[in-house]
Order: C-alpha cells, then structure tokens, then sequence
C-alpha cells in the first residue's frame, strides 16, 4: 500500500511539473510572438497605439507571463511610471 501511495505521489508530482513546463512553453511562445508582431509595426504606427518601441517587451511581459500578476504594484499608476 505504501509502494501505491508513493508512486502515485510521484505521478501528480511528475504531472504537475509536466503541465507548469508546457504551459510556460506556450506563454514564451506567445510572448516571443507579441515582441515579433509588434515589433513589425512602424514608430507612426505604434504611436498611434500609444505604444513607443520602449514599451513592446514589458507589454509582451505584462500580457503573457502570470508571475506578473503575483507582484503588487499600483494599478492605477499602470503605464505612468
């Protein structure tokens, strides 16, 4: 009993790690993506957006990865500093 304790243990371990490795696989892909497509655009262009050249990784950073979200800072300041 104990041998079938152990190992399932190890299982949801192993499954877990599984599904937190692809999903930062799909996040760097998206990631990577967004700098790409964004990157593509013209300065007019991302002006128009509200964006400068300056912003497109920390916009790509904000969008896709979720350790992002676990940092607190001041929403409403968002963009200012």
């Amino acid at each position: 009993m104990t041998t079938l304790v152990a190992n399932t243990f190890n299982w949801l371990r192993l499954e877990s790690w599984w599904k937190n490795y692809t999903n930062r696989l799909a996040q760097n892909r998206a990631y990577k993506e967004t700098v790409h497509e964004l990157s593509k655009l013209s300065d007019a262009e991302l002006r128009d957006i509200g964006l400068s050249r300056g912003d497109i990784h920390s916009i790509a950073m904000e969008t896709h990865y979720d350790s992002l979200d676990k940092i607190e800072y001041n929403k409403n300041l968002k963009g200012w500093v």
